[in-house]
């Protein structure tokens, strides 16, 4: 694995994703495979926060379900039923480390308050948060766009706490104008494309969407 990102959705994860497709990086995005549907339990294996997971608690590298991929963009994963959210678990990011000393621990962040109100403005993502909850984020206040800037900020704060001395941990505001050549100089390859993707939209009657 060349690099994981610990940052949280809505923060510019699609487009990484689309950045490394677009250029031939083994990449996994929050799914190793489409999803179609609410998440069920025949499709947990599909989900890259419960492969990691599956294997770290049976004391293997979190990261061996996914050794086909480079990188991967976006680790968390939440529906109605179900929360993994393995970039705020400390002892799986340390086994990871473990196993991986040459990984990058990619910070790919942006504006919490931009990131609370894309939350917001996401399809269901909100009412899914406010329904599960996730680590730093009891469910019933993920209700309040105050709070999921909090949550955010918490979160990057963590990441630098707790790696700030890592050789190997980068941080990039997606927004800025170096974050382009921080991605490739860190996976040593060119990007074919660069822009916005996936930009915030409402539910409707006729999708429903897992992430």
């Amino acid at each position: 694995m060349k690099m994981i990102n610990l940052g949280l959705p809505k923060s510019g994860t699609t487009t990484l994703q689309r950045a490394l497709e677009t250029s031939g990086v083994p990449s996994a995005h929050w799914a190793v495979a489409p999803v179609i549907g609410p998440a069920n339990l025949e499709q947990l294996e599909t989900y890259v926060g419960y492969r990691m997971y599956r294997d770290h608690f049976r004391g293997l590298d979190p990261l061996q379900g996914l050794a086909e991929f480079d990188v991967i963009t976006q680790v968390d994963m939440v529906s109605d039923h179900y929360s993994f959210w393995p970039q705020t678990d400390l002892a799986l990011l340390r086994s990871i480390r473990a196993h991986h000393p040459e990984c990058t621990f990619l910070l790919l962040r942006r504006d919490p308050a931009k990131v609370a109100k894309s939350i917001v403005g996401w399809l269901d993502m909100q009412a899914r948060l406010a329904n599960t909850g996730a680590p730093g984020l009891p469910a019933p206040f993920a209700q309040d766009a105050e709070y999921l800037e909090r949550w955010v900020t918490s979160h990057y704060t963590n990441l630098r706490t707790w790696f700030d001395n890592d050789p190997k941990y980068v941080e990039v505001d997606i927004a800025s104008e170096e974050a382009r050549d921080v991605l490739e100089d860190c996976l040593g390859q060119k990007f074919e494309w660069w822009g916005k993707a996936n930009k915030s939209r409402k539910p409707n009657a006729a999708r429903h969407w897992t992430l």
